[in-house]
């Protein structure tokens, strides 16, 4: 075996010991579990979701995952609990989230725009290893499955599902300027369980 090989392979094994699965080889540091508090302090809710972008990822019943980029949603408090909000439109991770329950968000710092858009404009009904194609890895988090490449993640319970319609919006413009062909959006409000560090 020439050294070319023993160092792609020892690369491939650090990247399996921190337990990103590979589509391509990533020498990055274990996940480090963190508070709540440290987690806060670190997501700009706005700027993380707004400009840098976030990936919510599922595993359904059958241990299928998928991933998909969000844009829209919050930290907070609510009913006592730290939470998260999101809102997922008709996309297959939101059919993994309803089987479970359960779900990732991994957020981002301004890299891996492109791996997202890829993320965000391709199915996993019809590609079964989207992730891997969008250059991106998965990584366990207490059995929750993340997006390796974000820089802090959180594993969410959800607490409250709402599937949004016309008639719930005080400001009309917005069923009109962004609903128009997208289909409703399904509104998750879910209890922060663990907060994590990526990178």
């Amino acid at each position: 075996m020439n050294q070319t090989r023993r160092d792609m392979l020892k690369l491939a094994g650090l990247a399996l010991a921190t337990g990103a699965v590979p589509g391509r080889a990533l020498a990055a540091p274990a996940p480090q579990k963190i508070s709540i508090e440290e987690f806060a302090r670190g997501v700009d809710a706005v700027d993380c979701l707004a400009k840098n972008w976030s990936a919510v990822t599922a595993r359904g019943k059958s241990g299928e995952v998928n991933a998909m980029t969000a844009g829209w949603g919050g930290l907070g408090n609510a009913w006592k609990k730290p939470v998260c909000t999101v809102y997922i439109g008709p996309h297959y991770t939101r059919k993994l989230i309803d089987e479970t329950g359960r779900f990732s968000i991994s957020y981002f710092e301004g890299a891996h725009k492109q791996e997202l858009t890829y993320l965000g404009t391709h199915t996993g009904a019809e590609e079964k290893d989207k992730i891997a194609k969008a250059g991106l890895h998965l990584v366990d988090l207490d059995g929750r499955p993340a997006i390796a490449e974000g820089r802090w993640a959180c594993v969410c319970r959800v607490l409250l599902r709402h599937e949004l319609s016309a008639a719930d919006f005080i400001d009309a413009s917005i069923p009109r300027d962004i609903y128009g062909s997208l289909g409703w959006s399904v509104m998750y409000c879910a209890e922060i369980e663990s907060a994590w560090k990526l990178s």
